[in-house]
């Protein structure tokens, strides 16, 4: 079987790079809207990590792979989570001027979590029409 790249084989690992760059990075970035309030770097986590599940599924979807729950589960559930841990601890260890936070993994276990349970209801709603 011939592999044929399609543009979309590009969404998810775009996002991990993007995660990457901005957490492992001892830049302050600051926003150019003045967003202050409590929780909201745990809100960005979540966030993030929401839409790198979602690429992953869409990913998934689009070469009708996402039919097979455990391949789903891994590639959707069980790798940004991991990431997500991977990247709290090498903050803590190898980024100076940032330290790794249990309720940043939290968070990104949040995005995770709330964007593979949306994925499967919307698909079993779909399915069952």
């Amino acid at each position: 079987m011939k592999y044929k790249f399609k543009a979309y084989h590009l969404i998810s690992p775009s996002i991990y790079l993007v995660i990457a760059y901005l957490c492992l990075t001892n830049r302050n970035f600051q926003s150019p809207v003045d967003i202050q309030f409590i929780g909201v770097d745990k809100l960005v986590h979540s966030a993030l990590y929401f839409l790198l599940t979602a690429g992953t599924l869409l990913e998934l979807v689009k070469m009708k792979m996402y039919t097979r729950i455990y391949l789903t589960f891994f590639w959707a559930f069980f790798v940004p989570v991991l990431f997500g841990g991977f990247i709290e601890l090498a903050q803590h260890y190898l980024v100076q001027g940032r330290t790794g936070d249990w309720l940043d993994f939290a968070a990104n276990v949040t995005g995770v979590v709330m964007a593979y349970l949306s994925f499967r209801l919307i698909s079993s709603r779909l399915s069952s029409k």
